[in-house]
């Protein structure tokens, strides 16, 4: 048996991710509310978030599907990541610190995420001081 490589083991979750999430949504009965804050109708809005205690992104400790319009996945707290993304259009590398102040300690933290967003595609890898410095840039989106 062949195993996938990381980036695409990440491609082949967020297919699959796609694939259930787009095929188990019912279509809705009234107008889509296109809005900001909604998905675009025809528009996929997942991603594979991957966390590894350490300054690179493998071994990864734990993974999380996260699918939005609506929420759901294997992510705890799907709603609140998803609003999250909502306000950055799914490009995680423009988000900003909440302004928590966090310790100096150095216990690197690697995260990534690899999905859509209203038919863009986004991969983003970063490495953080510490998981409180994760916590106050991304907030619930790796809080799995």
């Amino acid at each position: 048996m062949i195993k996938p490589s990381g980036g695409r083991l990440a491609a082949l979750l967020a297919a699959t991710i796609i694939a259930t999430c787009t095929a188990a949504t019912p279509p809705p009965a009234v107008q889509p509310d296109i809005s900001a804050d909604s998905a675009l109708p025809g528009k996929v809005r997942a991603f594979v978030l991957t966390i590894a205690k350490s300054d690179s992104r493998r071994p990864f400790t734990r993974v999380a599907l996260l699918a939005c319009s609506p929420p759901r996945g294997t992510h705890p707290k799907a709603a609140e990541a998803c609003a999250k993304l909502a306000k950055v259009r799914g490009d995680l590398s423009v988000l900003e610190p909440d302004g928590t102040v966090c310790t100096l300690i150095f216990d690197p933290v690697t995260v990534t995420a690899t999905g859509s967003w209203d038919g863009g595609t986004f991969s983003f890898e970063r490495t953080y001081g510490n998981a409180c410095e994760l916590r106050a840039m991304t907030g619930p989106i790796f809080d799995f």
